[in-house]
């Protein structure tokens, strides 16, 4: 028994040091990779799922869309922070805003196992102390930190075959085009669920503030297009919210913007036919909007 215990220690010994090498090695590749986004490229547009499915780049020319759907607010700050850096050409940032960005139930996309260990992995080379000491206290850090290596299997490859890292090889957002079609599924399987506030998406909204007040870009905290949103989008919850924290940063209130049933895909999510509407709307008003519009309806 001894013996087995001795040559236990040995290999778990010899597997954490290994493994220390192999995740220092690969968070130096992944920290190498090139963040510059186009010239023409001045408005980055980042949030969750409802930015990431409504604005369509390639349409709205001047947006560089880099929303994940199911992110916080903190994988917003981290990736907003090392592009802001790479890329001073960049003076609009546009920042998915609607009730269930700011919901209690988003503190599980934070904390929650599942959502560490699909996100945190993909981020943890653009963590700062901060974001690392926030993670290291919850249960699930290790599990997520160990899947590190599996998250970042093409920057690895990109790297032993001489390719060029970019942000893409992350893996940690764009225009995700939707084209399912369910608006009448999610109406018959939504429920009412009591209004509390995030503080984790209040403290983390607030650091992407303070980096517009450093950097100098414009912060325009932004609501996409929902299906009736005075039932569906939390509306007072998300202007009360507003009023009480952030009336010095615009909000552009899309949530009422008329489209074609057939362009959602739920309630709060448009398809590509409700995104292509949309974006080049803003593709062809985005002088008046951006420019010359103030805190929207």
């Amino acid at each position: 028994m001894k013996q087995f215990l001795t040559n236990l220690l040995l290999f778990l010994l010899a597997f954490s040091v290994i493994y220390t090498i192999l995740i220092t090695g690969i968070l130096f590749i992944t920290s190498s990779a090139g963040f510059t986004i186009p010239p023409e490229k001045n408005i980055i547009v980042i949030g969750d799922s409802c930015t990431a499915c409504a604005i369509d780049d390639s349409i709205f020319t001047s947006a560089f869309n880099i929303s994940e759907g199911g992110s916080a607010y903190i994988y917003a700050y981290v990736k907003l922070r090392k592009f802001i850096q790479e890329n001073p050409h960049v003076d609009t940032v546009i920042v998915s805003f609607h009730g269930d960005s700011i919901h209690r139930q988003m503190d599980d996309y934070v904390t929650g196992a599942r959502y560490m260990m699909n996100y945190m992995p993909s981020y943890f080379s653009l963590f700062h102390k901060e974001e690392i000491v926030l993670f290291a206290r919850n249960t699930n850090f290790l599990p997520a930190f160990l899947r590190i290596p599996i998250r970042s299997i093409l920057i690895f490859k990109n790297f032993i075959t001489g390719q060029e890292r970019t942000y893409r090889d992350l893996q940690i957002g764009g225009y995700d085009r939707l084209e399912y079609h369910k608006l009448d599924d999610d109406i018959a399987i939504k429920k009412t669920i009591p209004f509390e506030y995030s503080q984790y998406q209040l403290q983390y909204l607030q650091k992407i503030a303070d980096l517009s007040r450093r950097y100098g870009f414009e912060l325009i905290l932004f609501s996409t297009p929902i299906y009736n949103p005075e039932i569906y989008g939390n509306r007072t919850a998300l202007l009360d919210f507003y009023n009480n924290y952030f009336q010095d940063v615009r909000f552009i209130d899309y949530s009422d913007f008329s489209l074609p049933r057939n362009g959602y895909a739920d309630t709060i999510h448009l398809n590509y036919r409700g995104a292509q509407i949309f974006s080049q709307y803003l593709q062809d008003n985005h002088e008046s909007i951006f420019l010359t519009e103030q805190v929207s309806r």
